[in-house]
């Protein structure tokens, strides 16, 4: 089932209205974009991705006001997710897969054991997340975008 998240920060994805059909991203004005995120390698149901897409290198550098979030549910081993009425511009993504459910990131010693994954599948570097720049992708005014984001660890897999 494909999500709608056209909601404020920290409150929880709902199932799409149904104005627009499952799984489909069409942007509902020629002004505004719309952006369909699958999020695949998935190792079981467990838990919910929680992903933040972001519109501005200074917030996605600062890890802080994203200009949406979503807290998506797993099934079948993926997660999907549309976020509609979007200006044209660019746009990052940041997620996790939040296994236990406990609403943060999981470390140990400072290296995730949580499954993430940045738009364009960019890897991090060893010293941490990618570049705004490398992650970014363009949304147009009237455009559909699809982003397939392949879950990772630092250690392969």
């Amino acid at each position: 089932m494909t999500y709608a998240a056209d909601i404020p920060q920290n409150e929880t994805a709902v199932p799409d209205s149904g104005k627009v059909p499952s799984g489909e991203c069409r942007p509902s004005d020629p002004q505004h974009a719309c952006l369909h995120v699958i999020v695949t390698g998935i190792r079981d149901d467990k838990g919910v991705v929680r992903m933040s897409l972001y519109d501005s290198e200074e917030n996605y550098n600062a890890k802080q006001h994203s200009c949406r979030y979503a807290i998506v549910p797993v099934k079948n081993a993926r997660a999907e997710v549309v976020f509609h009425r979007l200006r044209p511009g660019w746009y990052a993504i940041l997620l996790f897969h939040d296994a236990n459910n406990n609403h943060k990131f999981d470390r140990v010693m400072g290296i995730p054991v949580e499954r993430f994954g940045f738009s364009n599948n960019i890897r991090p570097g060893i010293t941490g997340a990618p570049a705004f720049k490398e992650t970014r992708f363009r949304v147009g005014a009237g455009e559909c975008v699809t982003q397939t984001i392949g879950l990772q660890s630092l250690f392969g897999g």
